[in-house]
């Protein structure tokens, strides 16, 4: 889409200002930013129609590690994460403290004088809604080059305000439903938030809409085109909201699975017949275990990797800065920074044993204690305490960089060592010799990992010290999540074996053996089996922090979130010792996360517009706050 008017139209979100613009009432928002266009002669031509809906794509979220100075809040908060940044003076010390508000919660960061972080998803989202408002009401009476441009970029539009809505109702929950292109002079006396499950099936019904329009294609195959719609896009977030409609975070006591499960399996029937498959064919043995860690290293959107039919939409971004210096393993260059955000050892504990399939722990009981002190071992799997990375899952393999694991990059072909002697967790005196691996663990410096482990998903084997942004880019959405998301909802419908079914099809691929495929004995072994799953095959995508806020009520702490570990390694000889220790400030005297808390369910609604918004429709302020928040 051409994009060289786009300059006009950059100031938008600033003259809009709030959800609706409802602090910016002395604007004439009939009127482009720059005051010298209306927008009946912006509809007046196929050049400028165009440009103007380009605009809507101005605020897309990056993902990746750019939620400030390169990190990645929503796998920090989860259990799934850890920040190595926990005591720089930077945002996440507030998360991990709990110390949020709703007059700067740090998830509305927005300073692009530093550049564009994602964050300030209020204000950027819902001037995002406006403009594609504007532009659907608009779009049958504009100038357009034909009649098939007109239906394209109309049914364009419909996903991508559905997109836009259903990042807003995965943070905020309920909200109103806006469709029209309001004015500054429109009332919004009376204008309610919908329950969060309406407006997650109204966001399907969008979507909907447009799977049979002909002109809307079920993927790209340009380059340019890249992040343009598609009816694959639609399909995905039918699935994924519609599994949302009916979680209990959302569904306000209304039994939406049967829903859930009718919407899941349209959207996967429709995905599979028109050739999405998951990435399943390895292609550089030499250089990948697996195709799971080759799939999530390599750049898979259209026409760069022809092999790819599971991406449905790939951000052109890639995961790194630059390998050497952030989000890497400090072996790989001396000038390493951070090693940014890294996994826990709930993450780790969480890859099961290949050669018998079975979880290390109970998947009903995981840990001894609310603290996971130890985990309660599993007697089936054939986990070994003392070779704890022996024998597990190839996508753990894939994912972490553990205590003996190797790092091969085509330039360095390195053991990384994580152990440290040079104290214990605690600060304490070690009693084995002194020393340090080449990677290791350490409470202070964020180089190092602050868990004993670094992170190697979407990490390419190719990269060299010097050379940047040459890895994985970011999948906003994949058939690998649908799989998962219609296996929970065919666990919630009573469907178990279809369930099972899916969830076997994503280990086959991941390089589990049929002969250890996954049974379930009823519902609520199938529901534990899913969910860990989700946790493995979907880990550092961004998923496991909605999903555990999700899988409970807006009152219940986040349980999975409240403690969280990592394994400090001693080295005498030949032999290790693992520690598990507990993260956070407090070590273990408090939680690891104090985000931990029920109202971190949802984040709260900036101070300021729930504020003018109480005024506008005369529900008062606290009727536009989530719980917990003020």
């Amino acid at each position: 889409m051409k994009k060289h008017f786009i300059n006009i139209f950059l100031a938008i979100s600033a003259v809009l200002g709030s959800a609706m613009a409802l602090t910016s009432c002395q604007d004439d928002l009939d009127v482009t930013p720059d005051g010298r266009m209306t927008l009946d002669v912006v509809f007046s031509t196929p050049e400028n129609t165009k440009d103007y809906f380009a605009s809507a794509w101005a605020n897309m979220p990056q993902k990746m590690f750019m939620y400030y100075f390169f990190d990645n809040f929503l796998i920090d908060m989860a259990d799934e994460g850890w920040s190595t940044a926990e005591y720089q003076p930077l945002l996440i010390i507030d998360i991990f403290a709990g110390n949020c508000n709703s007059t700067k919660h740090r998830f509305e960061w927005d300073s692009r004088d530093q550049g564009k972080w994602d964050g300030n998803y209020w204000v950027r989202y819902w001037a995002m809604i406006r403009i594609l408002n504007n532009c659907i009401s608009r779009f049958p009476t504009a100038a357009f080059e034909s009649e098939s441009e007109r239906e394209l970029c109309t049914a364009e539009a419909r996903v991508l305000r559905a997109f836009y809505y259903l990042q807003l109702v995965k943070f905020y929950g309920d909200l109103p439903i806006i469709t029209e292109a309001l004015s500054v002079n429109s009332s919004y006396a009376g204008m309610e938030r919908k329950p969060a499950w309406e407006v997650l099936q109204h966001i399907v019904s969008e979507c909907e809409s447009v799977v049979d329009n002909s002109n809307l294609p079920w993927a790209q195959t340009s380059t340019t085109e890249k992040n343009r719609m598609t009816k694959g896009i639609a399909c995905a977030i039918m699935s994924q909201a519609s599994l949302f409609a009916a979680s209990p975070l959302f569904c306000k006591d209304q039994n939406l699975w049967n829903y859930a499960y009718e919407k899941n399996s349209k959207a996967f029937k429709l995905l599979r017949d028109n050739g999405y498959e998951l990435y399943s064919h390895l292609v550089d043995s030499k250089a990948y275990q697996n195709c799971y860690e080759e799939y999530f290293a390599s750049r898979s959107y259209a026409n760069l990797k022809a092999d790819d039919k599971e991406t449905i939409w790939g951000s052109p971004l890639n995961w790194g800065v630059n390998h050497s210096a952030i989000n890497g393993v400090p072996i790989f260059a001396e000038r390493t920074h951070q090693a940014g955000c890294v996994p826990t050892q709930e993450l780790v504990d969480a890859y099961d044993m290949l050669e018998t399939g079975e979880p290390i722990y109970d998947l009903a009981n995981p840990y001894v204690d609310e603290m996971h002190s130890d985990i309660n071992i599993n007697p089936k799997s054939g986990y070994d305490p003392a070779k704890p990375y022996v024998g597990r899952d190839p996508r753990f393999y894939a994912c972490i960089f553990y205590n003996g694991s190797k790092l091969n990059t085509g330039v360095l072909n390195k053991t990384v060592e994580t152990w440290n002697n040079t104290s214990s967790w605690d600060g304490s005196p070690c009693s084995y010799p002194a020393g340090s691996g080449n990677a290791k663990i350490d409470m202070k410096e964020q180089r190092y990992t602050r868990t004993g482990y670094y992170n190697r998903k979407y990490h390419t084997y190719k990269v060299t010290p010097n050379q940047t942004k040459d890895e994985g880019n970011w999948k906003y959405y994949r058939l690998g999540e649908i799989y998962l998301n219609l296996a929970e909802c065919a666990v919630e419908t009573g469907n178990i074996p279809e369930a099972m079914s899916l969830v076997n099809d994503i280990r086959h691929r991941a390089g589990f053996s049929p002969a250890v495929d996954k049974k379930a004995s009823g519902q609520q072994e199938a529901r534990l089996i899913v969910r860990h799953e989700r946790q493995v095959e979907l880990a550092f995508e961004e998923h496991r922090y909605f999903d555990c806020r999700r899988w409970g009520t807006p009152y219940e702490e986040i349980k999975e979130e409240r403690y969280n570990t990592g394994m400090w390694i001693h080295k005498n000889g030949t032999k290790y010792t693992y520690v598990r220790f507990p993260l956070g400030k407090d070590l273990g005297k408090g939680p690891s996360k104090y985000c931990s808390t029920a109202k971190y369910r949802l984040v709260p609604i900036p101070l300021k517009e729930s504020n003018t918004l109480g005024s506008l429709t005369g529900f008062g302020a606290d009727y536009w706050q989530n719980p917990g928040w003020e």
